[in-house]
């Protein structure tokens, strides 16, 4: 019975939505700020203050850029997952996106030192996998759309057409910024 599934999935779905904005709400009120105040460098300086030796070497602070992109990663996938089962989440992560962007763009210029230069490459990954994933939500709501409205409902071909725009845009941008 595809069509109780939907049901189900309206009642169950939207609950756990809820899980998710807090885990996002909790990246911006907690995550964010501490990358700002930096309690290990805090603690470190306040040792030095308190106990201080001969050798006060500053030592470099760098970006954990693996661990940084997967906690992205992460806000961007939950945002693209339930963007249309509980459009509500997609404000928490463009709220968390948004004050992030001030946050790094202060980290990157005033507090880690370069450690090396990838030249962007780690974006050609991180933009393939976004655009993979929101193709295939968007296939995925077309077959929702279809189990409840009809191969031939505007709903349907809409979804499709989203689709198509989106691996249309997704050839351009490889065709166009990859050979660059």
């Amino acid at each position: 019975q595809p069509s109780r599934l939907i049901q189900i999935l309206s009642w169950n779905v939207p609950k756990v939505a809820t899980y998710f904005m807090i885990y996002v709400t909790n990246k911006i009120c907690i995550t964010l700020p501490l990358l700002l105040i930096r309690p290990d460098i805090l603690l470190e300086r306040l040792k030095q203050f308190w106990w201080p030796s001969e050798q006060q070497v500053k030592a470099k602070v760098f970006c954990n850029i693996p661990l940084e992109m997967a906690s992205h990663a992460l806000v961007l996938t939950i945002g693209q997952a339930y963007a249309v089962i509980s459009p509500v989440v997609m404000c928490f992560c463009a709220c968390y996106f948004g004050l992030s962007y001030f946050v790094y763009l202060w980290l990157f210029l005033y507090v880690y030192s370069p450690e090396f230069d990838g030249a962007g490459g780690l974006w050609y990954d991180l933009f393939d996998g976004s655009m993979i994933g929101i193709i295939f939500g968007t296939l995925t709501l077309a077959g929702l759309v279809l189990i409840a409205s009809g191969p031939k409902s505007t709903a349907f071909i809409a979804t499709l057409l989203l689709a198509t725009l989106l691996l249309a845009f997704y050839s351009y941008c490889n065709r166009v910024y990859r050979s660059a």
